[in-house]
């Protein structure tokens, strides 16, 4: 967004204590030195604030809530409380500044109003409780899911952050049914780190999975990583896209872990399926088991 000339303001809206200005931008410095992205451009057209979506305002002065109200046209809400073990309730706060966001979208000056994207997940749609539900109730068909917010809730019943997902897509599509305001819900998967750089969070499963090769001598194959800087190209391509658009989705490779890539750089050799994994992994801890090595043991 920040290397698009079209776009001459952006508005980055963070989480964190009033006035922290410093604060934020700094972290997103570090980041940006860290992922290898050009830092000037932090420089040039984006200003970072501190926010709470439930406030009056967004907890910003009126000045600059009044001045984003009347210019923003496009609204990409990506935060979100990362947490698999609590239930539901937890994330109201979050759900309810999401509903304060489409109010603003609605209040908006501009002309035809802003488009507004919500980052979802495929948990909105995956059930940890679908062995509970009949087939009728939840997706099971191969090939892609629908593009569709039909499903009924128990597609993701069993974990709160799904549920929360899901519950915000129902909140943009009724916005866009009942007033006509121009919102997209994108369920996004695993994406990995920028393929140009390589960098990844060091806690995620899949740099768990690469440290555990080392020592099992294999890596799963599994077509389910696509590049983040591919996918967040999809999802500004997809927010500016003409209404009915839905093309973009097939500029987003999705790579498996086990790649050709991979086995030329001499990574570990892959298993063609995740069974083969768990049964060498099993048979990893009961060899260390027979060597007294703690920190081992087989399920």
């Amino acid at each position: 967004m920040l290397q698009n000339h079209e776009v001459v303001r952006v508005y980055a809206l963070n989480r964190g204590a009033p006035g922290d200005f410093a604060k934020v931008r700094e972290r997103q410095a570090e980041a940006f030195k860290m992922w290898g992205l050009d830092e000037s451009l932090l420089a040039s057209k984006v200003s970072f604030h501190t926010a709470d979506l439930t406030l009056p305002y967004f907890g910003l002065d009126e000045a600059t809530f009044v001045e984003m109200r009347g210019s923003v046209t496009a609204i990409v809400h990506n935060a979100w409380r990362v947490d698999f073990n609590v239930s539901l309730p937890s994330f109201e706060p979050l759900i309810a500044g999401a509903r304060k966001l489409l109010d603003f979208a609605l209040e908006s000056a501009v002309s035809g109003g802003p488009r507004v994207l919500f980052v979802s997940s495929i948990s909105a749609i995956i059930s940890t409780c679908l062995l509970f539900f009949p087939p009728a109730l939840h997706y099971t068909a191969a090939g892609p899911v629908p593009e569709t917010l039909d499903f009924g809730p128990e597609v993701a019943v069993g974990l709160g952050y799904g549920e929360s997902k899901w519950v915000t897509e129902q909140l943009f599509g009724r916005a866009a049914k009942t007033t006509g305001l121009r919102t997209t819900a994108v369920r996004v998967g695993q994406l990995s780190g920028d393929t140009r750089v390589g960098g990844w969070n060091v806690k995620e499963w899949v740099p768990a999975i690469v440290r555990g090769s080392q020592l099992l001598g294999c890596v799963p194959e599994k077509d389910d990583v696509s590049g983040l800087h591919a996918s967040s190209s999809v999802l500004l391509t997809r927010n500016a896209a003409p209404d009915g658009f839905v093309g973009a989705r097939r500029h987003c490779g999705v790579y498996p872990l086990g790649s050709a890539p991979q086995r030329r750089a001499h990574r570990p050799p892959h298993f063609p399926a995740a069974g083969h994994l768990e049964r060498h992994l099993q048979a990893h801890c009961r060899q260390a088991q027979s060597t007294s090595r703690p920190g081992f043991g087989v399920a």
